[in-house]
């Protein structure tokens, strides 16, 4: 009797290194998908941003009316000298036969010793004005006209004028704009602040501005930004007839004016203060004399209202 023979064997398994390759692998591709698709959305958002902040803008630009632009040059104080009169009002002094309106606190300081030392006698002191009410006199907007037959001036900062001369004027405007003179402002592209575009009086202003920003903090290059320089006349002009963000534009008041505009604030207060104290103290003085003639006979007494 022959006996069965026994096929059998060993059932062949996975490696499990082959297993734990093929799970690492689905893991960094499962990652690489991932991290792709987040990255996908992330530009997606920065797109929709960008094109929010350009509907944005874009629905803000629009042209100003002459009274808005003015008022945003109101912000910045001008001087003129003026002299006091005998009844103690206060008239503009015209240097020949020019009203000069000042920009920089040096040149009407200048100009105003220059005149009290060609007649000491002169009642002679400075004030000061809203630049957008100066400029609109001089260049005979908003129906102000100034003395009759008498010129005016607006008078930039004769140091920044000499230095930069007619740069920021458009070569074909020059021609036309000259005998007002030069009226130099200053601004960056590189200067970026959320709603608001500084523009300046003077070139060093701006260079400040930045240095400040700098210390602040604020993301921009070490080195000096490069300055943009145009013309008052020209700013105005666009800011009425060229749609833009004008609603960000904000005067810089020069820096060397501070001091002296506070100077001419803090005394015309005072004078103020003065001439209220003059016209009550005068009302007194009068219900005291009225007092003193009605008892005298000289004067009747009130009328009353008669008893019901």
């Amino acid at each position: 009797m022959g006996g069965k023979s026994k096929k059998g064997g060993k059932k062949d398994g996975a490696s499990p290194a082959l297993d734990e390759d093929a799970l690492l692998d689905a893991a960094i591709a499962e990652n690489l998908a991932l991290k792709a698709k987040a990255e996908s959305e992330a530009k997606l958002m920065e797109v929709v941003k960008k094109e929010v902040k350009e509907a944005k803008k874009k629905k803000s630009l629009r042209v100003l009316q002459m009274s808005e632009t003015m008022a945003k040059l109101d912000r910045v104080m001008v001087f003129h000298i003026t002299r006091t009169l005998p009844d103690g009002n206060k008239d503009v002094v015209v240097v020949e036969n020019t009203l000069i309106f000042y920009v920089d606190a040096a040149d009407v300081q200048a100009d105003l010793e220059e005149l009290k030392a060609a007649d000491p006698s002169l009642p002679l002191s400075i004030e000061h004005v809203p630049l957008g009410k100066a400029f609109a006199l001089v260049q005979g907007l908003q129906g102000l006209t100034g003395p009759p037959g008498v010129k005016r001036h607006l008078q930039f900062s004769r140091a920044v004028v000499k230095a930069e001369g007619e740069r920021g004027i458009p070569p074909e405007l020059r021609e036309q704009m000259r005998s007002g003179g030069p009226m130099p402002m200053f601004y960056s592209e590189k200067i970026e602040l959320p709603g608001v575009t500084p523009i300046f009086f003077t070139r060093d202003d701006l260079l400040k501005f930045w240095e400040g920003s700098l210390l602040a903090g604020a993301p921009h290059a070490a080195k000096a930004p490069p300055v943009t320089v145009t013309d008052l006349r020209y700013v105005v002009a666009r800011t009425l007839q060229e749609a833009g963000d004008w609603e960000a534009l904000f005067f810089v008041p020069p820096s060397r004016s501070a001091e002296l505009s506070t100077a001419v604030r803090d005394a015309a207060l005072r004078e103020a203060e003065m001439a209220r104290g003059f016209e009550s103290g005068a009302q007194r003085l009068q219900a005291v004399m009225h007092a003193e003639r009605v008892a005298s006979g000289e004067e009747p007494p009130p009328l009353t209202a008669a008893a019901s």
